[in-house]
């Protein structure tokens, strides 16, 4: 059994933040990556950058969009 919550998508968590070529302001709506910035990347690691994520990923740490 599953507890995955399917509402519970990258696409729709603050930490979430949509990549991609677009000038579209509605990035969020359409872009199929982004960053999560959940977690920052170490800081002794130069040049790294936040880790990549798939627009519906999901990482048990979802929190919600503020409308």
């Amino acid at each position: 059994m599953s507890y995955e919550n399917k509402s519970l998508r990258c696409h729709n968590c603050k930490f979430w933040w949509p990549v991609g070529d677009s000038k579209d302001e509605h990035l969020r709506e359409h872009a199929v990556r982004g960053q999560c910035r959940r977690h920052p990347p170490p800081a002794v690691a130069a040049g790294q950058e936040w880790a990549f994520t798939q627009r519906e990923d999901w990482c048990g740490e979802h929190s919600h969009v503020m409308s």
